[in-house]
């Protein structure tokens, strides 16, 4: 039999996409699968019908693409929601729980301004808008929002200088400090340069915020971009295995699926320690640096602030919401959470790592502040690890 012709209508410029290769080849190792790659553009569909795949893996953000497509009548699997009402099966992110997570992760930093800067003309861009201000009107804040178009062209067209130039007045006019979640890594790039030209502090001034963790538009940012972890890897394997069933039963189109989000990586452009508040500033990065020791205690991190504890605790409830122990609680589950993920330790190691007097102690306080187990949650993240080994 002749080998299986796949087809990957994927912009390659993407982080997204490079990253969902990674899972569709981990797939298709095993199988006589040949994959060839197409932009994702009118001009190479017509190279991709004289190709003739038997099923094709696209990144569709284009409704007329989307179309043609389809036209073409070959099994295939879209791994982005932006256009609605395709044919085909769609596996990609939960978008809505992706802004959701980012709010949350500002939230738990102290952060009290917001900001959305995204893609209008996108269905992920919305989602993840929808997610983050949900979560946030839940806390009664209000979320100042700013749109551009995507942002992936040739540098310096004139369209996209004025757009710069009505993001920087929007920037400029912003609140500070404000945490500003930006639809994907470029957005949050293209922020973070306007940021340096106008000479607004990152992340004193603005904490900035991407989506996909395409590791070289984050290091491109100054200082160096915080993104929430989309689990690329994870949709590009499900999206084969989903194709490979077409193929096999060329029968149903099978149902469309959503992944959770992973995680946010932290980087420069989002400081646990951005807070206005000097004291707190100085409590928070006390805690982070002192999380590991099991006799941290409350009058420890109010010496180190300079407040007496009950100031210190008044301030944590005003500034960010909750209270010292707390925060410490939050600075402990953040280090046994990387090191779940990353390490083979035992949960009972884990916890004396963590400063927690003991397993049981680590498992009530992880479950109070994830929803699950320290042990569900090294599961959940497990696809992660082996895809970045």
């Amino acid at each position: 039999m002749s080998p299986v012709r796949i087809a990957l209508l994927l912009n390659l410029q993407t982080g997204y996409c490079r990253r969902a290769v990674r899972g569709i080849v981990a797939f298709g190792a095993e199988l006589d699968w040949v994959v060839e790659v197409f932009a994702a553009s009118n001009s190479s569909l017509r190279q991709l019908a004289t190709w003739r795949p038997d099923g094709i893996i696209a990144h569709v953000l284009d409704p007329e693409i989307g179309k043609e497509v389809e036209e073409l009548g070959v099994p295939t699997v879209n791994i982005s929601s932006s256009v609605p009402d395709l044919s085909f099966p769609t596996i990609d992110s939960d978008h809505e729980k992706l802004g959701g997570m980012a709010a949350d992760y500002f939230w738990n930093l102290g952060m009290r301004n917001f900001a959305f800067f995204g893609a209008a003309d996108f269905g992920h861009s919305r989602d993840r808008e929808t997610g983050f201000v949900r979560y946030l009107e839940e806390k009664n804040q209000t979320v100042a929002t700013h749109y551009s178009g995507y942002t992936l062209r040739p540098p310096h067209q004139p369209d996209m200088d004025l757009a710069h130039e009505e993001a920087a007045r929007w920037i400029t006019g912003l609140p500070k400090p404000t945490a500003v979640f930006c639809s994907d890594d470029e957005h949050a790039r293209q922020l973070s340069t306007l940021c340096r030209l106008n000479k607004i502090d990152v992340p004193g001034d603005l904490a900035l915020l991407g989506v996909d963790n395409d590791e070289t538009l984050c290091l491109l940012g100054s200082p160096p971009l915080s993104s929430v972890d989309n689990p690329a890897e994870e949709i590009g394997y499900l999206a084969a295995r989903t194709l490979d069933t077409m193929l096999e039963t060329r029968g149903t189109s099978p149902p469309d699926q959503f992944v959770e989000p992973l995680r946010v990586i932290e980087r420069e452009s989002t400081d646990k320690f951005a807070v206005s508040d000097a004291e707190v500033r100085r409590a928070l990065k006390f805690i982070f640096t002192s999380a590991r020791r099991p006799d941290l205690c409350i009058d420890q991190v109010a010496d180190a602030s300079g407040l007496s504890r009950r100031s210190l605790e008044r301030r944590f409830s005003s500034v960010l919401g909750l209270s010292v122990l707390n925060a410490i609680h939050r600075a402990r589950v953040s280090i046994a959470k990387d090191l779940l993920r990353e390490s083979a330790l035992s949960v009972e190691q884990i916890a004396e790592q963590c400063g927690f007097s003991d397993h049981r102690r680590l498992g009530l306080v992880f479950r109070s502040l994830t929803g699950m187990t320290a042990t569900e949650f090294r599961k959940f993240y497990e696809f992660d690890r082996q895809a970045r080994g």
